[in-house]
């Protein structure tokens, strides 16, 4: 996912991915991300699973990884358009 395009909570089982084009994609769980941080036990570059999503008022979009809660913004999603 490139820094122009934009994540939105879509239900807990897709999020839409917008890019600068104004291209929309549903991506539905489980879908893969790539850790751009260190979060928790997940080292930088690891890929991992999304296996639900969550809206939170103050982290905006939580995914759930591995049995935990986790700031999407940790994340970066791979997508081909």
């Amino acid at each position: 996912m490139s820094v122009r395009e934009v994540v939105r909570y879509q239900d807990p089982k897709s999020i839409l991915v917008i890019n600068h084009q104004g291209q929309i994609r549903q991506l539905f769980v489980p879908f893969r991300v790539v850790c751009i941080e260190t979060v928790q036990n997940i080292p930088k570059g690891s890929l991992v699973y999304v296996e639900s999503v969550f809206l939170h008022r103050k982290y905006i979009l939580l995914y759930w990884i591995n049995q935990r809660l986790i700031p999407y913004s940790f994340f970066s999603i791979q997508i081909s358009w």
